[in-house]
């Protein structure tokens, strides 16, 4: 579904729900490579031998940005703005 379309159905209380929803459980890219990172860390020393070094979770978290690099901001952040500067605005000013 295009943005602005789901920001011309959708009711502000329904926004407001999936902005505490995604605060309280986050659904973005780092994020689960965080949790495969967790995963494949486990298995790596449970399999491995005693000696050595243990296997980190970032370890196998792929580097996509440069150092310093902001982060690109959440479709859901760039949806709010784009609302608020239609309620300001009108449907037209975007």
């Amino acid at each position: 579904m295009p943005v602005n379309v789901m920001l011309a159905s959708m009711p502000a209380s329904e926004y407001k729900s999936w902005r505490l929803f995604f605060t309280d459980r986050p659904f973005t890219q780092e994020r689960e490579d965080w949790r495969i990172g967790i995963l494949a860390a486990a298995i790596v020393n449970m399999l491995k031998s005693k000696k050595g070094k243990r296997a980190k979770p970032s370890d196998y978290i792929p580097k996509w940005r440069k150092p310093g690099m902001q982060k690109p901001a959440p479709a859901l952040v760039i949806a709010s703005k784009v609302n608020v500067l239609r309620t300001m605005f009108g449907s037209k000013a975007i």
